[in-house]
């Protein structure tokens, strides 16, 4: 007989964990955390007190109606009993709802945790990121909670960044070190619990570290205990890397940002030898398929319209100048002169470490705009814990107490609005960068010969055949754009299709993944027209309809709700770029429900007729080269 019991872990009373399993089997000693997202995979971080057989259930469906199944993966001591599991299979932009399974036992029962997908690469999309550093040394003070978590939460986030010192226990050990990452992601101390219910099951969470939970105060490549290092954050962050073996490096694309995760410390020549061109932040050991090669090359290749460059130490050179970029002047200007040579626009610095209250800086001080992250509970009575350095739109001391910060993109404007905030989500500082260099040519198609209407029963089809121009740049983000402007009265439903004319003469459907409905509100501000979209007859929670054959999309404007000023745009780069020839047509259809009024029309001919406007989109600011 089977009886289940509350197992819990907690030096602090009742801050448990809070999981139901078999009392004489292994049991998750986490939360589970989620990391290398993509629009159609991601990973799964879990733990359990002893060696057990694990694998994930997964659904779109809240209650776990008929899930899939990642692979099973054995825990042992080897690994500090973890494991990462893969999901695949997934749709862009749609939530899913996971459990974890111990030994066949399931870890939760009820209220299953969930994520959200990332959209398709490229894919332009409003979403906020939410950025922690410092935490206090969970060892010396486990009772110190962590309530800019909470905050944080509460902003919903498309991911979450910890930036460094997570925490500040200067683990020298291989010991030590498990122990560090058990405190600060789970029940034995105040902040784990806050990061565990608030954070981990979520929310995706990419991680890079500094010098004080990497192993010691000012540690570099010369640091002892590297190798360890680098080994248990293998084991407790489940995060994809250029090269795994050297150090913890990465990148995270999301539609159209890229996010470069720089490791500072494993990789660092000692601070202390003198600055010249030999003297490295990023490559100190000069080895192939280093840090440096990889960031210069990627920044000159990426198409994204934002690229956001997150150091664990300050970029600017008077912010701790002994221990930061200010000591590596020659690689930092070298830096910014790749960027500048190479004509790569919107480029701005994520940065922690300092222990203020949060800074910002729009590049009069700092070379390129710049945000220090808020330390995140650190109990300080200082400003900083080095030279601040001048910062253009202030600075708060860390006395203050902690907080984050937020990255806020907005794709229709192209705007970032970087907001450092204390633990209770008030914001202190703030700017918004516009991005530069978006260079959009449009082709705009009025049709009339070429539009036919269709109407059968309770539904009006409008079709326009359209002809591509000119190639867009191989290097660009292309667009359809459907103008609905024109429409009037109470839209009940559309349904978008592409089709492609192909060599053979037939039409075939091509599936639209990638599919924006925008409305222009009072005040000018872009925004959703509505956040639930309908695939056939399922109403969506989040994200887009993914669907093969004709249908590709369906929205609702909402009863009543007035459809002017707003515009669908479709995403067809992929398109574009698989070499569709450019005497092609391509056709692009408004399909409206009963209670729709655009236009009269006979059954099944061409009529003249006006129609919503037609356009493609190229936006040429990646194709620079």
């Amino acid at each position: 007989m089977k009886i289940f019991v509350l197992f819990e872990v907690s030096v602090i009373g009742s801050l448990a964990l809070l999981l139901l399993s078999d009392a004489s089997a292994a049991a998750l000693t986490h939360q589970p955390l989620i990391s290398s997202v993509t629009s159609s995979t991601a990973k799964v971080w879990v733990r359990t007190d002893s060696a057990a057989r694990v694998w994930v259930e997964y659904s779109s469906d809240p209650e776990l109606a008929a899930p899939a199944l990642t692979a099973d993966v054995d825990t042992s001591g080897d690994s500090d009993f973890t494991a990462t599991l893969d999901m695949d299979g997934l749709a862009p932009l749609t939530a899913y709802y996971y459990r974890v399974v111990v030994d066949g036992v399931d870890a939760q029962t009820a209220d299953y945790p969930s994520f959200v997908t990332f959209p398709s690469e490229g894919m332009p999309s409003d979403f906020s990121v939410g950025v922690v550093s410092d935490l206090i040394n969970t060892r010396s003070r486990p009772e110190i909670p962590a309530p800019a978590y909470q905050a944080l939460a509460e902003e919903s986030p498309a991911f979450v960044l910890q930036i460094g010192d997570f925490d500040h226990g200067n683990p020298g050990t291989l010991a030590e070190m498990r122990n560090m990452r058990k405190r600060t992601r789970g029940p034995n101390s105040a902040a784990g619990t806050d990061w565990a219910s608030e954070i981990a099951p979520y929310f995706p969470v990419y991680y890079v570290w500094d010098d004080h939970d990497y192993g010691a105060n000012n540690a570099d490549k010369t640091f002892s205990g590297r190798a360890d290092a680098l080994r248990v954050y293998d084991e407790y962050f489940p995060i994809e890397r250029p090269n795994p073996t050297a150090g913890v490096w990465h990148s995270i694309i999301y539609g159209d940002v890229e996010i470069f995760m720089l490791d500072v410390r494993s990789q660092r020549d000692p601070a202390g030898v003198p600055d010249g061109p030999n003297k490295s932040l990023l490559n100190g050991d000069d080895i192939y398929n280093g840090q440096k090669d990889w960031l210069f090359n990627r920044l000159a290749a990426s198409t994204a319209r934002w690229k956001v460059l997150v150091s664990g130490v300050p970029f600017k050179s008077d912010a701790k100048p002994d221990d930061a970029w200010g000591a590596y002047s020659t690689e930092r200007q070298e830096l910014l002169d790749w960027i500048a040579s190479n004509h790569i626009d919107n480029v701005f610095v994520v940065s922690g470490d300092l222990h203020t209250g949060g800074a910002i800086d729009d590049g009069t001080h700092a070379d390129l705009p710049e945000i220090s992250v808020p330390h995140t509970n650190l109990e300080t009575q200082s400003d900083s814990t080095g030279p601040q350095g001048l910062w253009s739109h202030g600075t708060t001391p860390g006395s203050d107490g902690g907080g984050y910060a937020m990255l806020k993109f907005s794709a229709v404007t192209g705007e970032v609005l970087l907001e450092a905030k204390d633990e209770t989500g008030a914001v202190r500082h703030s700017l918004t960068l516009q991005s530069v260099g978006e260079q959009r040519s449009e082709q705009t198609f009025r049709p009339t010969q070429d539009v036919f209407v269709r109407e059968n029963r309770s539904t009006h089809e409008a079709w326009a055949r359209l002809r591509t121009d000119t190639a867009p740049n191989a290097r660009a983000r292309s667009f359809l754009r459907f103008d609905v402007s024109t429409v009037s009265g109470d839209v009940k439903s559309a349904v978008l299709r592409l089709y492609v004319h192909s060599d053979s003469g037939a039409f075939e459907v091509v599936e639209l993944t990638n599919i924006n409905f925008w409305k222009d509100m009072p005040g000018g501000v872009w925004t959703w027209a509505d956040k639930y979209p309908w695939c056939g007859s399922s109403r969506l929670t989040s994200g887009n309809c993914r669907t093969t054959g004709s249908q590709a999309a369906k929205w609702i404007c909402g009863s009543g709700q007035d459809c002017s000023n707003s515009f669908v745009e479709v995403d067809v780069t992929d398109l574009v770029r698989s070499g569709i020839a450019v005497d092609n047509w391509l056709l692009f259809g408004l399909q409206q429900r009963s209670g729709a009024v655009v236009m009269s029309s006979a059954n099944d001919r061409l009529v003249p007729a006006r129609s919503p406007i037609l356009t493609i989109v190229t936006d040429s600011a990646a194709a620079t080269p």
